[in-house]
């Protein structure tokens, strides 16, 4: 895992952390906020390096190589887009919402088959390996406060659907980015 930090602020440093996919760790104070949980191993990254463990999880979007945290931060709010709560939460729910169901076939023509999680009868969209403990959800527009930092939240619609950036900032002032 290579590791890269980058002050924003005094006393705001963002640790991004990027092997198969990337996180962020945004620490202020003697307090940490994830964007992504990329690997089941930051908890002990964050211990040899000596960091807090996250108070508040944000994620840019629900896939299983981006939801890794599973019971590893037990204590930490986990917070998804108000469209993925069940993507990340409800596997019963997902694999009910999954299935192909079309009412007019023959309309697939003009449709393209737009389905929750998936296109035209192919699923493109997966659930973590576990289900997460959502405790809250955001929408694009929204600021997430933690501490006396705000996260804007980002549409960032070319990556896919419901999926999002973070603009960091404190006091009023945008002071970075964070997307995958």
């Amino acid at each position: 895992m290579i590791s890269r930090v980058c002050e924003l602020a005094p006393d705001l440093c963002v640790h991004s952390l990027v092997g198969e996919a990337s996180s962020h760790v945004v620490v202020r104070h003697d307090g940490a906020c994830w964007s992504d949980c990329h690997s089941t191993q930051l908890a002990r990254w964050l211990d040899r390096h000596g960091l807090p463990h996250p108070e508040l999880i944000l994620h840019t979007h629900v896939e299983p190589r981006t939801c890794r945290e599973a019971d590893g931060f037990a204590d930490a709010r986990i917070l998804v887009h108000e469209q993925a709560v069940e993507l990340a939460a409800d596997r019963a729910g997902y694999e009910r919402a999954c299935r192909t169901t079309w009412q007019n076939p023959a309309e697939w023509a003009a449709t393209r088959g737009p389905e929750r999680y998936g296109l035209a009868g192919s699923v493109t969209v997966f659930p973590p390996a576990q289900p997460l403990k959502v405790a809250g959800t955001f929408r694009e527009g929204e600021r997430v406060a933690w501490q006396d930092v705000a996260f804007e939240v980002v549409a960032l619609p070319g990556h896919g659907r419901h999926h999002v950036g973070f603009r960091v900032g404190t006091g009023g002032g945008v002071a970075g980015h964070l997307h995958r």
